[in-house]
């Protein structure tokens, strides 16, 4: 079965390798997911995401869970387009 549903996910860390998400969906550790990432209007990167980590975050209601989520296949360009976002967000954080 495929699953095509329109998410939105606070990214709470982002580096070269994954991201660390906060989501309300329950997901099992070595999930495989296809997923794709708007990083800007103009910009989105599409890879498969595996998820390495999981946990329930305490007290939230409705439930909330953390989801450390490794990039796998993602394409030259879209990699490329990723370290371009990530420099960008560590220019800003310098300049803070």
């Amino acid at each position: 079965p495929i699953i095509n549903s329109f998410c939105h996910y606070k990214v709470k860390r982002i580096s070269h390798g994954g991201m660390l998400i906060e989501s309300v969906n329950v997901f099992q550790i070595e999930d495989r997911l296809p997923m794709q990432m708007k990083l800007s209007e103009n910009k989105a990167i599409a890879f498969w995401g595996r998820i390495a980590r999981y946990r329930a975050i305490q007290d939230t209601d409705p439930s909330r869970y953390e989801i450390g989520i490794e990039f796998s296949d993602m394409s030259t360009t879209d990699s490329a387009i990723l370290k371009e976002f990530i420099v960008s967000l560590e220019n800003k954080k310098i300049q803070s």
